[in-house]
């Protein structure tokens, strides 16, 4: 697996939880994730 680091301004408060979300589902809309492999990154069911 790989890691990926990325340093966000101050102004911006997010969870850890919701940018791994967005990531997963912008992977996901590019084709470049099934919907259960980004359901696993995100940590959810598909159906949700």
């Amino acid at each position: 697996m790989q890691t990926l680091q990325i340093t966000l301004p101050d102004f911006i408060s997010t969870d850890t939880r919701e940018i791994i979300f967005v990531i997963a589902s912008k992977f996901y809309e590019k084709g470049k994730l099934s919907l259960g492999q980004a359901a696993e990154v995100a940590g959810v069911s598909k159906r949700t």
